[in-house]
């Protein structure tokens, strides 16, 4: 009949002292005649209730083992499990921080290199053009790669068309026109420069 008037006090486990006086299994972890708890932890946990009602120095005692299971977690979870939360692994946090380190590392390096090599390329376009302006010009002017072979197999094929050749004579075209100074240009052949020279000088 005085079941409501009983203070119940419940260790959680009793493996530990969480309150420090020494004694592991009379910790005041909660108080009440129901209460609930989710552990943190998985293994065999022993928990130990004290009811006592006008006498707390003569409790009741009583104690359950209770085999608290792995958390249900998906690979994902598992790992975020390991990197942060109560559960977390220092080893975990370094071997991440580590690992951020290097790929920082990694791509410093590989941004480094491309910039190193862009500033060789053009500082060597500079030494062979001069100013920087010059250089913007030449890029600009520098010529396109030529037809494809077949172009030229098929303009073979084709006989001029005197209507179209203007001030150009047909032996100007078939000769083609005179070369630059430079040369030819970069990956022409002279058969190309006979077929398409006009339209290149036209081009610069």
């Amino acid at each position: 009949n005085d079941i409501d008037d009983l203070t119940i006090a419940w260790d959680l486990d009793i493996s530990k002292d969480s309150n420090g006086d020494g004694v592991k299994d009379n910790d005041a972890d909660l108080i009440g005649s129901r209460v609930e708890h989710i552990f943190k932890q998985d293994g065999d946990i022993t928990v130990k209730a004290m009811a006592w009602d006008e006498d707390p120095e003569k409790p009741g005692m009583a104690k359950i083992t209770i085999s608290v299971a792995p958390p249900d977690r998906n690979t994902l979870e598992e790992v975020s499990s390991l990197l942060a939360g109560e559960d977390s692994n220092p080893l975990a946090q370094v071997a991440l921080i580590i690992i951020i380190i290097l790929l920082l590392v990694v791509i410093a390096k590989r941004r480094n290199s491309s910039t190193e090599e862009k500033n060789w390329q053009r500082d060597g376009l500079e030494d062979e053009f001069g100013t920087e302006a010059q250089l913007e010009k030449a890029l600009k002017k520098k010529p396109a790669s030529p037809p494809p072979g077949f172009v030229f197999d098929q303009a073979l094929e084709i006989a001029p068309d005197t209507k179209n050749t203007g001030d150009i004579s047909i032996d100007e075209l078939l000769q083609g026109p005179p070369l630059p100074e430079s040369g030819l240009p970069d990956g022409w052949t002279m058969e190309q420069w006979q077929y398409y020279g006009h339209e290149w000088l036209k081009s610069q």
